[in-house]
């Protein structure tokens, strides 16, 4: 989430990458909420401070009356102001959650991913034509049809227990998904990464402090009813708030992490597209790497993560 005073000195920056990001929200209004919601908070304040005078008076004064009439003044002004604070701070919170980060200068601008811009290539992409291909009658399958064939996935059982786009691992695909999980652990721990199992929860706080609206019907989280707990969505969630409300020294960075985490996404709406097989899932499983650092040094430790994440991918020969 942006800093309000980040927000405030580069107003006219924040309104344009909104509208690069194509997401709608009031800047201005915003602001606007920002300063009444600072004035009343000051307000209130001065008043607290002006009971607890007032109180203390009223231990020692021989006449209490005029103290008593003053009292009571002040506890009707707090009892108008404080409902309009909680009214103030409720907008103000529904429009700063909606406010995004900052784009990376690099990053493409478009409507949707079809702009996107390929910025790097490895290797070229299998071809299937020395043992068969279209003219033989061949053809590759996909993902879903192989491991249905081979007994490895069941979508149909999956969906009667937990709904559509659950679904439960077999057989080889169980050792695959655990041996998955290993190799990357053992490819980061040699880079010199930190390993963590997760929570599968955390709370709306550090939800949001990490970007994510828990709650809401923009929410693409599943929120535990009655609590302040959320399943989280990846396990970013949980390590950024490892360090909350924390103070980390500068010469202790970077701290470079690696966290595997259950992670549960309702998916809602999908971009408005059906993705089938092991796409746009509510649950899976999944390896992130995860570091705090300098901002200065950030694009830095960024092109590392994304270095490892291509000599991953081939060693696997993908």
């Amino acid at each position: 989430m942006l800093d309000i005073k980040y927000i405030r000195e580069n107003k006219e920056a924040v309104k344009k990458n909104c509208k690069l990001r194509n997401i709608k929200v009031g800047i201005d209004r915003f602001l606007r909420l920002d300063d009444e919601r600072k004035e009343l908070i000051q307000k209130i304040d001065e008043l607290k401070n002006e009971k607890n005078r007032v109180n203390d008076e009223m231990k020692t004064a021989a006449s209490k009356e005029e103290i008593i009439t003053k009292g009571k003044a002040i506890k009707d002004q707090l009892s108008e102001l404080e409902p309009k604070l909680e009214k103030t701070e409720k907008k103000w919170k529904k429009l700063f959650i909606q406010i995004p980060n900052m784009s990376h200068p690099d990053s493409p601008t478009g409507k949707d991913d079809s702009e996107n811009k390929e910025i790097e290539r490895y290797g070229d992409p299998p071809k299937f034509s020395a043992q068969g291909g279209p003219a033989s009658g061949w053809e590759p399958k996909g993902h879903e049809e192989l491991m249905k064939n081979l007994d490895l996935i069941d979508f149909e059982r999956g969906a009667k227990v937990a709904g559509a786009k659950f679904y439960f691992l077999k057989n080889e695909a169980v050792f695959m998904e655990q041996a998955l999980i290993n190799f990357a652990f053992q490819k980061l721990a040699e880079k010199g990464f930190m390993l963590f199992s997760t929570p599968d929860l955390a709370k709306d706080e550090v939800l949001l402090g990490t970007g994510y609206n828990p709650r809401g019907p923009e929410a693409q989280i599943y929120s535990i009813e009655n609590t302040d707990l959320s399943l989280v969505a990846t396990a970013e969630i949980p390590m950024g708030g490892y360090h909350m409300n924390e103070v980390i020294k500068d010469d202790s960075l970077p701290l470079k992490y690696a966290a595997v985490s259950h992670c549960y996404r309702v998916e809602a709406g999908s971009y408005g597209r059906h993705s089938a097989g092991l796409y746009r899932v509510h649950q899976f499983t999944k390896v992130e790497m995860f570091a705090y650092t300098l901002p200065e040094d950030s694009e830095k430790m960024h092109t590392e993560i994304k270095n490892i994440e291509v000599e991953l991918f081939k060693d696997l020969k993908v």
